[in-house]
């Protein structure tokens, strides 16, 4: 079990208050329903991304595809948890 200090679940509280969501998907799998509760933060700062990812673990990616029709905006990057890693 990882254990995280006070000052990192105080700054991930702040993040997640400014940049964050926790939602619920419903994955429809051959008839089959999963819910599945899924938190992530959207930034276009890679040092929050990297920080989030290196020290919760968890999912990164950037997405690009809206600089292509906007070539003045920047990346957005997302982290994210959900399941199991979720829980922890």
């Amino acid at each position: 079990m990882t254990s995280w200090t006070e000052k990192q679940l105080s700054y991930l509280a702040g993040i997640l208050d400014g940049e964050g969501c926790i939602n619920i998907n419903v994955v429809n799998n051959r008839g089959y329903c999963d819910y599945r509760l899924r938190l992530y933060v959207v930034n276009t700062d890679p040092r929050l991304i990297d920080w989030l990812y290196e020290t919760f673990g968890g999912h990164k990616y950037s997405a690009k595809r809206h600089t292509i029709k906007h070539p003045t905006w920047k990346i957005k990057l997302e982290w994210y948890l959900y399941g199991r890693k979720l829980v922890r």
